[in-house]
């Protein structure tokens, strides 16, 4: 991507500091980008305490969004089904 700056919407399931180990790769990637001038934009999701690394950086350039775990809202879902089926 040589030439002009570029304008970059990077997203992320993990992204440092909010993530496991291989959020690195990505914070490592964004990193990258940036050095190379680009303005780059990060939308990740934001994990629980416990899945947190202590390694990379958060600024003004990334959004975390709320995680949810998608098993838990098919299960609450079945059971609101079900109660409304009278089961």
């Amino acid at each position: 991507m040589g030439g002009m700056p570029r304008r970059l919407l990077f997203v992320a399931g993990y992204f440092p500091p909010r993530g496991p180990i291989g959020a690195v790769r990505a914070g490592k990637l964004v990193e990258h980008w940036r050095r190379a001038g680009h303005d780059v934009r990060v939308i990740a999701l934001d994990l629980t305490p416990e899945h947190r690394s202590p390694l990379g950086h958060s600024d003004s350039s990334v959004h975390y969004l709320s995680y949810r775990d998608p098993g838990k809202f098919v299960t609450d879902l079945k059971s609101s089904i079900m109660r409304l089926a009278g089961k």
